[in-house]
């Protein structure tokens, strides 16, 4: 992954070529299978009870169906989520029929949707576009019960590149974040109100503050205040740059505190994804390097983190390869306190894999990509009542975009 102030370079690049940022060969990432598969772990097992099924295969067969990046949202035994090229999309958890819901023209209603969508109570999606809108800066959209697509916001020369999800809170307000713009050119979280006033709460300065805040969804908890990641900043520099911050803002003062700034080394660096929080306000997220283990090519593969409410980070798990290798997605919690989530690469064939931390630190891995299977998993995974998880991998799969032989990306099931 490129990071810091070389990220807008290599996401430009990556919008050009119809695929993610950190997008790979397959060559690559077998490589990357050898070199990590010497390294030796005690607190990790592999696990095949579990039973993974593909639910659908993207096919480019319209043009836009390719690379889902972002969440899926499930309701009612129906799936939803938005491809990076053009698409928002739902799939029936139960048969695996897709069905798409809206294609985006690439003007001002809109274009790359990254971050997948939200759901409210109405059955109303909301999500962001990076690009597009009336400035081709991004865009917050809604997509209503009946398909109809209503541009809320078209962002302008204040703030670009939503490349983060929205935050609905109970009145019907909604929240996110720009990676780049603002005051000082580093990002900036917003409110959009439920009366169609759009607010920036606060400027991201490029210093110990952070900067860049990238994907997934801010959280907010019952007092007003929102909790984020941002993947660069700190004011650390054992990073190529600096390594990243937790952070936290009240909607009502606008005041940002820095939680926790990672320092690059057995404590983490880089987190890409967003946080999830308990019910004793403990945060859990992961970083996409840093760690104990150097077992990817001589560097580090990441790690899964907790933040008490004091700011004390503990590591629950650092990556070593073969259990995976530089998560990007968000974390999900389970009743029992079960940590699940995905890593970008590792696993046994190099594209990543589905795992499970327990409350020892004993991690799982549930599920290794094997390319056709998918591969690249970038975002987080959903749960259902049943314990079943649901997930998507931006490339991989048996049908081809053209181009290079990786798939479209495809929608899973894991049954445990």
């Amino acid at each position: 992954m490129a990071g810091l102030k070389n990220c807008e370079a290599n996401m430009r690049k990556a919008l050009q070529h119809r695929g993610p940022i950190s997008r790979i060969s397959r060559r690559a990432a077998n490589g990357l299978a050898l070199a990590v598969v010497l390294v030796p772990f005690i607190l990790s097992q592999v696990v095949q009870a579990q039973t993974y099924t593909i639910l659908y295969s993207f096919n480019d067969s319209s043009g836009g169906q390719a690379f889902p990046w972002g969440p899926l949202v499930e309701a009612n035994g129906t799936l939803y989520g938005t491809t990076s090229t053009s698409e928002v999309f739902s799939v029936n958890a139960s048969n695996g029929v897709e069905t798409v819901l809206y294609t985006f023209k690439g003007g001002t209603d809109g274009l790359y949707p990254f971050s997948g969508v939200i759901r409210d109570l109405g059955g109303n999606l909301y999500g962001t576009t990076s690009m597009g809108g009336t400035s081709n800066r991004g865009t917050i959209f809604k997509l209503d019960s009946s398909n109809t697509e209503t541009v809320l916001h078209s962002f302008g020369s204040g703030a670009r590149s939503p490349y983060g999800g929205l935050t609905l809170d109970a009145n019907g307000n909604l929240y996110g974040t720009t990676t780049y713009g603002g005051t000082f050119h580093d990002g900036i979280v917003f409110k959009f109100g439920k009366n169609g006033r759009y607010t920036v709460l606060y400027n991201f300065k490029g210093g110990t503050d952070g900067f860049y805040p990238f994907y997934e969804n801010l959280i907010l908890d019952k007092t007003g205040d929102l909790y984020g990641t941002t993947v660069s900043g700190g004011g650390t520099t054992t990073c190529n740059g600096p390594c990243g911050t937790v952070f936290r803002l009240n909607i009502k003062t606008h005041l940002e505190t820095v939680l926790y700034r990672f320092t690059g080394g057995t404590d983490g660096a880089n987190p890409y994804a967003g946080l999830i929080r308990d019910a004793n306000g403990n945060l859990y997220g992961a970083t996409h390097n840093g760690g104990v283990s150097q077992g990817c090519g001589g560097a580090s593969c990441g790690t899964v983190f907790k933040l008490d409410k004091a700011g004390k980070e503990t590591v629950l798990y650092s990556f070593q390869g073969t259990d995976g290798a530089y998560p990007q997605g968000s974390l999900i919690l389970d009743a029992q306190g079960n940590l699940y989530g995905t890593t970008f690469r590792g696993g046994t064939y190099g594209y990543g894999t589905v795992f499970k931390l327990n409350t020892n630190g004993v991690e799982t891995v549930l599920h290794s990509f094997n390319g056709d299977d998918g591969e690249y998993p970038t975002s987080s995974l959903v749960q259902d009542a049943a314990g079943n998880l649901y997930g998507t991998t931006s490339e991989g799969g048996t049908a081809g975009c053209g181009g290079p032989p990786e798939g479209c990306g495809v929608i899973f099931k894991i049954t445990p």
